[in-house]
């Protein structure tokens, strides 16, 4: 199915309009209790007034709104995604773009380079429980074959790449090497983390 057309900038709530330009500081500026308020009350609250039955702007119209910049990307198609997920029902092309937008988050959060922004630790925890969930969902949805034209099978078997299992597992191995908990375990079992602390990558909470 085609997308649906983008939302008209001037027709979003000025509340709205308000949230995506506090979240973009909050993320350039790394301000966890800010981004956590957003997160967990403003935007709940926005969704329940204005889109409780209808999808947030379109990712493009927010980064256009805002001018945020590739992490506010990020971190907006996420929610969006998973509002749509969550009230609504994803289409081939969301679950296909969802998908792509947590390779490019995970990409980042495991880039040799470091990570250059910070989220508090409820968002950190609902993404991978998100991309687990939606890992899910689309193996139940790609299996229901009476519900889909014939298009959307030719789709989804040339891109055996999305929502794949090992590309899932590898992340999630990835993540766990890069957070250094088994050398964290295994110094606080053998009683020798007081001593010889394990690093953790920075910003510490994103890897903790």
């Amino acid at each position: 199915p085609a997308s649906a057309p983008s939302t008209p900038a001037s027709t979003i709530p000025e509340g709205v309009v308000n949230f995506m330009q506090s979240l973009n500081s909050s993320i350039r500026n790394r301000e966890i209790s800010q981004i956590f308020h957003l997160y967990e009350n403003i935007f709940n609250r926005l969704t329940e007034r204005f889109y409780k039955n209808y999808p947030w702007p379109q990712p493009e119209v927010a980064q256009q709104l805002v001018g945020g910049d590739q992490v506010f990307s990020f971190l907006y198609k996420e929610l969006y995604y998973r509002h749509i997920y969550a009230r609504l029902q994803p289409t081939l092309d969301q679950r296909f773009g969802s998908w792509q937008n947590y390779t490019d988050l995970f990409s980042a959060l495991l880039s040799s380079e470091g990570v250059t922004f910070e989220l508090p630790d409820a968002w950190l925890w609902d993404i991978l429980d998100e991309y687990i969930y939606q890992f899910q969902a689309f193996c139940q949805y790609k299996h229901k074959i009476k519900a889909k034209t014939q298009e959307e099978m030719d789709r989804i078997s040339s891109h055996p790449d999305v929502w794949n299992v090992a590309t899932l597992l590898k992340t999630l191995y990835a993540l766990v090497e890069k957070s250094n908990i088994h050398t964290f375990l295994e110094r606080e079992k053998a009683g020798t983390l007081e001593s010889d602390p394990v690093p953790i990558p920075e910003p510490t909470n994103m890897y903790k």
